[in-house]
């Protein structure tokens, strides 16, 4: 700080230390500046930092603290901490990159760094910028890998095509239905016939033979 109110031809020698401060910020033009001071008392050290307005010269927040047996490193991350404080948290919004996922046939579930996101066709994932491993996959089909490398407010499509692989494709709802009313057409078709076969066969010639009670199960 010296260095350049001496080449502004001033020296805090000739000001009070919150005149220094303040020619200092102008010096800079900003407007506000955060000073601040330390003292110690045996093993304390007394820790303050208070933000100034240049323009008017006026302090407009103070923090105090106390760090007993610091390190200097200590000092330094205790200050940083306490001007944050003063200055407020400034929340800068990410710069997202966005992707969307289609696939033939569509349902494959997709993984994103191995982390499941659902399944195709998937829409508006937002992503940070930065490298990503991207897998599509299915029962019966091969499974799609790609490696994206994503940009900050970059928009990336990915459609594929998935190809059949050794296993069979796992049956849609429609021809599950479909294979449920088969097998219940099968078994009652079977039921009815060994009925109709233990009526005809189990009884006399006069009807005075033994009865007999048949159960059937299908």
């Amino acid at each position: 700080m010296d260095k350049v109110l001496k080449e502004q031809g001033l020296s805090c020698s000739d000001l009070t230390a919150k005149q220094c401060q303040i020619e200092f910020g102008k010096i800079l033009q900003v407007q506000k500046i955060v000073t601040g001071s330390i003292s110690k008392a045996e093993e304390t050290y007394f820790l303050t930092v208070w933000i100034t307005d240049v323009e008017s010269a006026k302090v407009e927040k103070i923090e105090n603290t106390t760090c007993k047996n610091c390190s200097p490193e200590q000092l330094v991350q205790e200050t940083e901490e306490m001007a944050g404080k003063l200055l407020g948290e400034i929340t800068i919004p990410l710069e997202l990159a966005v992707i969307e996922l289609h696939s033939i046939p569509a349902g494959g579930k997709v993984k994103i760094n191995g982390k499941p996101k659902g399944k195709t066709p998937l829409t508006g994932i937002q992503l940070e910028p930065g490298v990503y491993k991207v897998e599509v996959s299915m029962r019966g089909y091969h499974t799609y890998n790609t490696e994206l490398n994503l940009a900050a407010n970059s928009k990336e499509n990915i459609n594929t095509q998935l190809s059949p692989g050794k296993d069979k494709p796992e049956k849609t709802e429609e021809q599950k239905k479909k294979q449920k009313k088969i097998l219940i057409g099968i078994g009652i078709s079977v039921g009815v016939g060994g009925l109709v076969n233990a009526l005809t066969s189990g009884g006399g010639g006069d009807g005075g033979g033994d009865k007999s009670t048949v159960i059937i199960t299908w």
